[in-house]
């Protein structure tokens, strides 16, 4: 909770506590992500890192992770669906191996600070069910990356830009089994990250144009919440200007 006065606060609190049973906890350590605020002269920074957690999650699948340097995300071109030839055998061992869990922790770091996984964790959902030995080795790929990457967080500064800008792309590779492409948009604002999703697209691209066209739209519908939201948090400054989308397709554009 956020509030001006310690009297509201406690008196909310003690609301929610007489229903549900509530602790108090230290702010700047909450559901895996360690909030650091830091002023330097003039520039005030807010970092989020997951350390703890990233580091809970190579111990609990210590023998599988990687002994050497891992860059990306995933291995290159690698490209992920369900396909109806998984046999059951296959299935179940990496099942056993503890791929959902596995699945599970490496979203909860994707959302937390290391949007650059999204991609990856959409490809690695669809196989949650009927998962193979390549979406698991996938899956490991991941973590080590992660992990090799744990003390790397997201860091938010005053003196970044002032206006939201936004960043969208989209692929012209089809998912096999139902022939939609994958998209995604990036919203910075102060520096840092403040909305990122990876998914597939609600239908069907004709070419490269129309999933590119969707992903802007699906973008600038984020755009307009977030627009709202600011407007309502009071800080109505911020977008004052139109918010720039940027697509890399002229069609499109």
């Amino acid at each position: 909770m956020v509030g001006e006065q310690e009297q509201v606060l406690k008196e909310i609190y003690r609301k929610i506590n007489a229903t549900w049973e509530c602790k108090l906890t230290d702010p700047e350590y909450m559901l895996g992500v360690k909030r650091e605020i830091k002023k330097e002269g003039d520039e005030m920074t807010v970092e989020l890192t997951m350390t703890a957690f990233i580091e809970a999650m190579a111990e609990a699948f210590k023998p599988h992770l990687l002994n050497r340097k891992v860059n990306t995300p995933l291995p290159d071109k690698l490209f992920l669906w369900r396909r109806r030839d998984t046999t059951d055998e296959e299935k179940l061992r990496v099942l056993d191996k503890g791929y959902q869990k596995l699945f599970g922790m490496l979203l909860w770091a994707a959302r937390g600070t290391f949007p650059e996984c999204l991609l990856g964790t959409s490809m690695l959902g669809r196989m949650m069910s009927a998962p193979t030995d390549e979406a698991w080795d996938a899956a490991v790929w991941m973590m080590t990356y992660i992990y090799q990457h744990r003390n790397r967080g997201i860091k938010f500064s005053s003196t970044g830009n002032l206006e939201p800008v936004v960043y969208s792309d989209a692929s012209n590779k089809a998912d096999p089994t139902d022939s939609k492409c994958q998209y995604g948009y990036i919203h910075i604002w102060m520096g840092g990250p403040i909305i990122a999703t990876s998914r597939k697209l609600s239908h069907v691209g004709l070419s490269a144009a129309d999933n590119e066209y969707q992903a802007i739209h699906w973008a600038n519908r984020h755009t307009r919440w977030l627009r709202e939201l600011l407007t309502e948090m009071e800080q109505a400054d911020a977008v004052m200007n139109a918010t720039i989308t940027y697509g890399d397709n002229r069609a499109a554009n």
